[in-house]
């Protein structure tokens, strides 16, 4: 008896949605899977998920956030924002779509082989956009499912910035999406790409599941929580997926067959659905009570942008400015100011505390602690290619219980100097834009390493861009084959930031939606 869908995908985020429309778009019978709320049309999307000028939607208590538990160093725990509804974390962001550069294309071709050919990496990117302000330029997209524009950098506090950085001599760089890289300086200002347009934000579930539900495309059931992938497990046979164990929001469960399964529920979702399932480090499965299925090093070597804010009151503002417009990336042998590693600087323009729908100081998931009413500003400072590795593993057999993650951030000197060397240059532009920078407080001497590496300890954040908990590659350390094929298991796919070998050097919104593009056309 054959099974009743051809791929089932688990997760409707950033990369699943594309996935499974895309598969289905070349006949395939697919179900997506969601543990969040799936709406069947935009009057049923809720308005936090709509919002692209709010962060509410990771606000906290919201039913959209999975808030997984994290430790980002040794007495620094933190709550990890992602999207639990139709979108995934692409409904809950802040609209950044920043393609991954040059050095990243690279290193996937270089462990990925064909299927990550550069050219074919740029054409998942051009399939994914319709960009609105460059719709002819060389290697943009004008015809795909999300729609990307550049906010105006005329309001005070962007267009002060903006004069700092040409005073700091970092040139315009008025598309950070244009690759190949030789015509992008390694150091440069310019406006941010979002999918954010007229206050609406695009997420993959607005962009690419929702049109294909009006189709009957494919089929998708929300409030259904992948909790195990089920294996066919023979003597002498390699184990075979063969569907996924469903825990049902209303109480009760579910199975669903299908002749592929596919992960795609985010680097932390998929790493813990893989573990849960017997596919991980067999050692510490065995401690956790599990036996392994396939010894494979699931959440050994993970990696993510470790994040700290400066903050400023900027000498004047605007009533309702967009919550990005412009950002600052520094690269190493750049204009302007000196850094040992790449860095990228990125003004908020709306108090942390009012994007979180808070009146107090932001909740532990923020990035600063202003009011939303002080007029103080976050600008955020993070390490871009960071040399430290994290890890998640599992911390119980019931799914219910989320995975034990641990970021690792600063063990490496290198990228403590990278950070060090990012406030610096922040608190340079920000006083260069006519502002009064709060924090670091008069008191920390910029010049002294140690002092500034203690100010950075204890506000440490993170960017919430965890990548590469189950990476392809050619060695030991892979988990899964170029193509997403997870190795010494048949029918298993993962589709999502968990295959990135590192995580890209900039946000990687945009790069998850073009591994679904990429890898549907590699199924």
């Amino acid at each position: 008896m054959s099974a009743p869908y051809d791929v089932v995908v688990v997760g409707a985020g950033g990369a699943g949605a594309p996935y499974a429309v895309r598969r289905a778009e070349a006949g395939a019978r697919v179900l997506v899977v969601e543990a969040g709320p799936v709406p069947r049309s935009r009057d049923d999307v809720p308005a936090a998920l709509l919002d692209g000028e709010s962060l509410a939607a990771v606000g906290p208590g919201s039913p959209y956030d999975w808030a997984y538990p994290a430790t980002l160093a040794p007495g620094r725990p933190w709550n990890l924002a992602r999207g639990r509804a139709a979108g995934g974390s692409t409904a809950v962001n802040a609209g950044y779509l920043v393609r991954a550069r040059a050095a990243d294309l690279d290193l996937w071709a270089g462990l990925g082989g064909a299927v990550w050919n550069p050219e074919r990496v740029l054409g998942a990117y051009r399939r994914l956009e319709h960009d609105l302000d460059l719709p002819d330029a060389p290697g943009h997209g004008d015809r795909g499912p999300v729609p990307v524009a550049r906010p105006p950098q005329d309001d005070p506090v962007t267009a002060a910035l903006v004069e700092a950085a040409h005073g700091l001599g970092l040139p315009d760089v008025p598309d950070l999406n244009a690759l190949p890289d030789p015509d992008l300086p390694a150091s440069g200002a310019g406006p941010v790409p979002r999918d954010v347009v007229d206050g609406v934000r695009w997420g993959t579930g607005l962009a690419y599941l929702l049109p294909a539900l009006a189709h009957g495309v494919v089929d998708v059931r929300g409030e259904a929580r992948a909790v195990r992938v089920v294996l066919d497990v023979r003597a002498g046979r390699e184990p075979r997926a063969v569907g996924v164990e469903l825990a049902l929001a209303g109480g009760g469960g579910a199975h669903v067959r299908a002749a592929e399964v596919v992960l795609a529920a985010g680097a932390i979702g998929s790493a813990h659905l893989l573990l849960l399932s017997g596919l991980g480090p067999a050692a510490e499965l065995a401690r956790a009570g599990v036996q392994a299925t396939v010894d494979l090093p699931v959440g050994r070597a993970t990696s993510d942008h470790p994040q700290v804010s400066v903050r400023w009151r900027p000498a004047e503002r605007a009533a309702t400015p967009p919550t990005l417009t412009t950002v600052a990336h520094l690269a190493p042998g750049g204009a302007g100011p000196a850094v040992g590693g790449e860095v990228e600087l990125l003004p908020l323009l709306q108090p942390t505390a009012e994007l979180l729908g808070l009146s107090g100081p932001a909740h532990g998931g923020g990035a600063g602690q202003g009011s939303a009413d002080d007029g103080v500003l976050d600008l955020l400072v993070a390490a871009q290619a960071p040399a430290s590795r994290g890890t998640v593993a599992l911390a119980s057999t019931d799914p219910s219980v989320p995975p034990a993650i641990d970021q690792r951030y600063l063990r490496d000197g290198g990228d403590r100097a990278v950070l060090r060397d990012g406030v610096r240059a922040a608190v340079r532009w920000a006083r260069a834009a006519g502002g009064t920078v709060l924090d670091p407080a008069q008191d920390v001497d910029l010049a002294d390493d140690a002092a500034l590496d203690a100010w950075v300890r204890s506000r440490l954040a993170t960017a919430f861009h965890l990548a590469g908990s189950a990476p392809f590659g050619p060695g030991a350390d892979a988990v899964v084959d170029p193509d997403g094929a997870v190795r010494g298991v048949r029918g298993l796919r993962v589709v999502d930031l968990s295959v990135l070998p590192a995580v890209p050097r900039r946000g990687p919104a945009a790069t998850a939606i073009m591994l679904g593009e990429l890898l549907a056309a590699h199924p």
